[in-house]
């Protein structure tokens, strides 16, 4: 007998709020703010995902020979829900900065569509069966608490770094169905036997300016390394990474260039393929221009 197999995996999406900020100096060392996000597609963006898995076999046993295709498309569409951010900023002194974050956790409703279908055709005898299975119903998501932390110290006037820490309960993460079944969104299991476990990220960076007061303008060079896990089955998924940048600053406007590489070693990816691991890296190009007007 002989088999061949061959899957594929895509996904995209994208979700956006509308962010209400207020900030307050209670001293001239010491803010407070907090932001209230509201979810919602309903203004200029759509707040959804889109997966989708294809698989594609063929197999041969003596003078049989059968061929087996198979779509699954799982669709999260119309996000909606409200949290909060709230933070803090303390200059402690001219050399050294601490600020904090937390993230609240919040319920968060959606409409989710699942469609499946598959075909498998006998090459000999010609015959194909086929098969189709689709639901909808409306889902909601509770979202977990995050937290950070992150310290800032100005050696000069020309170099600064930082270090950052941040927190993430996963394990509250849970999707309830329309039926009012409780699963993780991370490992797809019963909320009652799920082990997925919370992330710690660190982050760590510094940046020295080039500075030309006489010319108006500042160059800087920044760079940094992280350690930035995902969530997992019985565990999390261990990913690093560096980062560097650089770019202007003039009268009228400023640029900037950063570049990052992130990158995981035999990362679990049994949600695509049982039993299966894979080498992941990633590169990331961003610009960003801002006009002082």
């Amino acid at each position: 007998m002989t088999s061949s197999d061959r899957r594929s995996y895509d996904q995209e999406g994208y979700l956006g709020a509308l962010g209400l900020a207020y900030s307050i100096a209670l001293t001239h060392r010491f803010s407070l703010g907090a932001t209230l996000n509201v979810w919602t597609d309903e203004l200029f963006w759509d707040n959804g995902w889109d997966e989708s898995y294809t698989s594609h076999s063929m197999t041969s046993f003596g003078s049989l020979s059968t061929v087996e295709d198979t779509l699954i498309t799982d669709q999260y569409t119309g996000f909606r829900g409200v949290n909060a951010n709230l933070g803090f900023l303390w200059n402690i002194n001219q050399y050294l900065t601490i600020g904090g974050v937390v993230k609240t956790p919040f319920t968060a409703d959606a409409d989710h569509t699942y469609s499946e279908d598959w075909t498998q055709k006998d090459i000999n005898r010609g015959l194909i069966y086929s098969g189709h299975i689709s639901d909808s119903e409306t889902v909601e998501l509770d979202m977990p608490l995050s937290c950070g932390i992150g310290i800032a110290v100005r050696f000069s006037d020309a170099f600064s770094m930082g270090l950052d820490i941040y927190h993430t309960r996963w394990e509250d993460y849970t999707l309830t169905d329309g039926q009012g079944n409780e699963f993780s969104p991370i490992d797809s299991t019963p909320k009652n036997i799920s082990d997925v476990s919370n992330t710690t990220q660190v982050r760590l960076g510094g940046e020295y300016l080039f500075i030309r007061p006489d010319k108006n303008w500042l160059i800087p060079l920044r760079g940094g390394a992280f350690y930035d896990p995902e969530p997992a089955r019985d565990g999390v998924r261990d990913f690093y990474g560096l980062s560097i940048g650089s770019g202007i600053s003039l009268p009228r406007f400023s640029i900037d260039l950063a570049y990052q590489f992130r990158w995981g070693s035999e990362v679990d990816t049994a949600n695509l393929i049982a039993t299966s691991e894979a080498d992941v890296y990633q590169h990331q190009v961003l610009l960003s221009l801002i006009y002082y007007f």
